[in-house]
């Protein structure tokens, strides 16, 4: 019997792994991540951010919670995360590598929560990561979307048994905010801004949170010089053990506090700085089982070079036992306070004090960091002390004109191994300055032109990204060209054309070529100078997508100027029957459409669902741009493919001033969709009362049911519209 039941025990547990959409080596790392989450919830404190994080999980696919570095971004959406597990059986899965994660990972039969960790970047927006994500959007927009059509009009017991997929977000604000990053519709719709005054902690809750990490008498010593600061829950992170009189710097001074301490380490004790560097410079995680004299066969030669470079540079000798247990001391000594023990593997305890440590241990060993930095730490955390713009700037490390000339070397070295990051991605490459020097250093060495044509034929190959692999190959084949064309840095794409002798016509593995990225960056110069040098304008990726269209898209009138100038089609159509001015419509750049239809684009063009220009602007509530398609003769009665017209897509999205321009262009008021749905129907399911009264003022007709017989009072009662449930009572409503 009991035979029998380990028997049964082990073909279930056999079922679930080959049923277990998640290869188990990933599956380990997300129940690391999801322990710590776990770990972190004894001091973790539920706030009035907290609360309204998951108080808007029932009605919101996609929550991206922004704020400053160390303000509680990523704890919050860790909690939420357990909160939709414990509380509704939702799997959690941590996105360690991107879009496809979600992608590969997705299972339309689970309950599911994505966490994704500051996307896109932490000190500057990360573009090529930020393309990725942008490549998957549309992707990712049918997957979330059902939550938020599930819900819309459901009353409050209906909402709670929503189990649709939720991607919860961390982003730093000013990452948020940029321009690029809000081309994304997904992210945008429900922001939870952590510094805002509706959501940033209030006085209590200060006070609250210190009771979580510090004894009575101390909190009452430091009421007085706590100072209002965004990072307010990572420095009672870091007052944890501490002296009552250390608390009182930090919090009187934190900054000037972090800074004296690390520099107090520095110079204090050999063995703690070196633990710093080795976990700055190992920034995915240093296992001290790797000075271990049995363990340097297993470790690769560039580890082992990089690892004995370091400890060399502080006199430690790893073959000698006394100089190992002193530095794994080191380590040890700074757990809970700068590092953190992930199983069993160092890192640093907070990007604040990564980045805070990392320029200021750099500036000591700027050889060191130049030479075994990752290669993202080389590409966002130097300045050249030549740039006179930037003087004063204590964030990075500052390189002088004797140290240019190194940091060169390691970009070409960088180069050669197919990691283009750190060269054309680079930070300093928004000043001038650096990329004039950039070029003459690329053109007087006899090496460069050899390896960036190369690149240029073959792409990048692999970077590190957390403790994964991210194939640039398989997720994002690039080119120096592309990049450079990504960033518009006009002076750059001009030596690779001219010097390397790039080709314009190179594609990424989605068909991306450079004029296709220029265009869709708005960067009209670049796009200039590539068709002058025999760009193909026609040239469209693997969706059938074409610089045309992408320019009309974000609404770069100038760039789509320039390319009708050059004979682009202006009615070329994506994979999805697509023309350019149903992309400028869906965005509501009117300037763009204007310029679409001067040039003989096809005002009722529909796509293959069936759904004409008109039809989009409609759906964004864009007015200027529905206006100006009506005067150019759309059809306003125009449907798609399920009978569904422009009037019917203004009313559900509750655009009344939209729904009363079609209604003065004779849209008909009680057209239906194929499901006898009419207007009146879904403006009233909306509980879009002012859209309703309206509709009524022009005839709509009241009583008029969908295909089973369901009338609009009966949805606007559903959904607790009560306003709108009087309104349609006051006009003889049965």
């Amino acid at each position: 019997m009991e035979h029998d039941e380990t028997l049964n025990t082990l073909k279930e547990e056999i079922k679930k792994q080959v049923e277990d959409h998640i290869p188990p080596h990933i599956r380990a790392h997300h129940r690391q991540e999801i322990r710590e989450w776990e770990q972190n919830q004894t001091t973790f404190l539920e706030t009035r951010a907290t609360r309204h994080i998951l108080e808007s999980l029932p009605s919101h696919n996609c929550i991206i919670v922004t704020g400053s570095s160390g303000c509680g971004k990523s704890s919050n959406i860790h909690q939420a995360a357990l909160h939709l597990r414990d509380s509704f059986g939702y799997e959690i899965i941590p996105v360690l590598t991107g879009p496809t994660d979600i992608m590969n990972y997705y299972n339309e039969n689970k309950k599911q929560v994505f966490i994704v960790d500051d996307i896109c970047g932490k000190e500057t927006i990360n573009m090529q990561t930020l393309q990725v994500w942008r490549d998957y959007s549309e992707k990712m927009e049918k997957i979330f979307k059902v939550a938020e059509k599930d819900v819309a009009g459901k009353n409050d017991e209906t909402v709670l048994k929503v189990s649709s997929p939720k991607l919860l977000l961390s982003c730093r604000l000013h990452i948020y905010k940029e321009a690029q990053f809000q081309r994304i519709s997904l992210f945008t719709k429900k922001e939870c801004n952590l510094l805002s005054p509706e959501l940033c902690l209030l006085e209590a809750e200060r006070i609250h949170m210190l009771h979580k990490y510090l004894p009575d008498d101390i909190i009452d010593n430091i009421k007085q010089v706590t100072e209002n600061v965004d990072y307010f829950p990572l420095l009672c992170k870091l007052s944890k053990d501490k002296t009552s009189e250390e608390v009182k710097k930090l919090f009187a001074a934190p900054l000037i506090s972090i800074k004296q301490n690390i520099n107090n380490i520095i110079n204090e004790n050999k063995n703690n700085f070196c633990a710093l560097v080795l976990c700055i410079i190992f920034h995915d995680g240093f296992d001290t089982d790797w000075l271990k004299l049995g363990s340097v066969s297993e470790r690769n030669n560039m580890k082992t070079d990089k690892l004995e470079y370091i400890v060399k540079e502080f006199d430690i000798d790893l073959s000698k036992e006394m100089h190992r247990n002193s530095l794994k001391a080191g380590f040890s000594t700074l757990n809970g306070t700068y590092l953190k023990l992930r199983g069993t593997e160092y890192r640093m305890i907070h990007d604040k004090i990564y980045k805070m440590a990392a320029v200021i241990c750099g500036q000591h060993l700027t050889e060191c960091f130049i030479k075994y930095a990752p290669s993202v730490f080389i590409r966002d955390n130097f300045i050249f002390e030549s740039i006179t713009e930037v003087h004063g700037n204590c964030d990075l490390i500052v390189l002088f004109k004797d140290q240019e000339e190194d940091y060169f070397e390691r970009l070409l070295c960088d180069l050669t191994k197919h990691v283009i990051i750190s060269t054309f991605n680079n930070y300093q490459l928004i000043h001038k300055t650096f990329r004039d020097k950039l070029i003459s250093f690329l053109k007087r060495n006899d090496d460069a032109n050899t390896v960036l044509r190369k690149l240029d034929t073959e792409g990048c190959k692999t970077i590190k990204y957390g403790h994964l692999e991210y194939l640039f190959d398989k997720h994002y084949y690039t080119t120096p060209l592309i990049e450079s064309a990504i960033r518009g840095n006009y002076d750059i794409v001009e030596f690779l054309i001219v010097n390397v002798k790039c080709n314009v016509n190179k594609t990424d593995r989605k068909g991306n070529s450079p004029i296709h990225k220029a265009s869709e960056r708005g960067h009209t110069a670049v796009a200039k100078l590539l068709l002058e040098n025999n760009a193909d304008v026609s040239h469209c990726n693997n969706d059938k997508t074409s610089p045309l269209y992408v320019a009309c898209k974000g609404g770069y009138k100038d760039t789509v100027e320039l390319l009708l100038q050059n004979n682009a089609d202006v009615n070329q159509c994506n994979e999805d029957g697509r023309p350019p001015l149903y992309a400028a419509c869906k965005g509501g750049h009117k300037d763009t459409v204007e310029l679409l239809l001067q040039n003989n684009a096809d005002v009722n063009q529909c796509d293959k669902y069936g759904m004409p220009p008109l039809y989009v602007a409609c759906g964004e509530g864009h007015n200027d741009t529905v206006e100006l398609l009506l005067q150019n003769n759309a059809d306003v009665n125009l449907c798609e493919e399920y009978g569904t017209p422009s009037l019917y897509v203004a009313c559900e999205g509750g655009h009344k001033d939209t729904v009363e321009l079609l209604l003065q262009n004779n849209a008909d008021v009680n057209q239906c969709d194929k499901d006898g749905q009419s207007p009146l129907y879904v403006a009233c399911k909306g509980g879009h009362k002012d859209t309703v009264e309206l509709l009524l003022q022009n005839n709509a007709d009241v009583n008029q049911c969908e295909e089973y017989g369901t009338p609009p009072l009966y949805v606007a009662c559903e959904g607790r519209h009560k306003d709108t449930v009087e309104l349609l009572l006051q006009n003889n409503a049965d």
